[in-house]
């Protein structure tokens, strides 16, 4: 953690209400049980990355590295404040390492905001090259237990949203699509921005939804 974010983190520590130190608490406890994949804490995970081979005097050897999944992490430095936000229930700030939740929510609406906002936190922490793995594996996993054929069209009608919203791009989708499955919500849930109603709209009329 770089000095100037350990200061801001200890500053905000020293000034956090009750409130926000519950928000933090709610987020860590949300990692273990939600993120980690993301996180890379995941055995399965961890082996497939951190396993390869590589050639030594002509042979190849099988190599394990660690990945340091622990630096890649909600508690390390994280800032959760509550604001009087417009626009938005949440935000996230992923340079200053600052979530913000609107004050005022509460139940699954707060639970699903601070969710919303915790995938973007660890697309900030995770190496490109991860992003792109984590990516495919949540297809893999996700084409499994909904379909291929329904994941497309989840896929082929959130892409506008790379040109309007290029932050909920593909991992974005998939992994608010597998928290939904994991709660019980309506597909689009933690995405937000009224997919839900769309998702679902568009699941009632998938005889008609165009998947190549």
């Amino acid at each position: 953690m770089s000095s100037e974010r350990q200061d801001r983190f200890l500053r905000w520590c020293e000034t956090r209400n009750h409130a926000e130190l519950q928000l933090q608490m709610q987020a860590i406890g949300y990692e273990s049980l939600y993120f980690k994949d993301l996180s890379l804490q995941d055995k399965r995970i961890c082996k497939k990355l951190g396993g390869h081979q590589e050639q030594l005097d002509g042979q190849w050897i099988n190599v394990c590295d660690d990945l340091q999944g622990g630096e890649v992490t909600i508690s390390d430095g994280w800032i959760f404040r509550y604001r009087r936000l417009r626009d938005c229930d949440g935000h996230c700030i992923t340079k200053k390492r600052t979530i913000e939740i609107k004050a005022g929510l509460d139940g699954d609406t707060l639970k699903g905001t601070l969710l919303h906002e915790m995938i973007h936190a660890y697309e900030g922490m995770l190496a490109p090259c991860f992003r792109d793995w984590l990516m495919l594996d949540l297809y893999a996993r996700m084409a499994r237990k909904i379909g291929v054929r329904p994941l497309r069209c989840y896929l082929d009608l959130n892409t506008h949203t790379l040109l309007v919203r290029p932050w909920h791009g593909g991992l974005f989708l998939l992994k608010s699509l597998e928290l939904d499955e994991r709660l019980g919500w309506k597909r689009g849930t933690v995405f937000g921005y009224g997919r839900e109603e769309h998702f679902s709209r568009r699941s009632e009329e998938k005889q008609t939804i165009p998947c190549p």
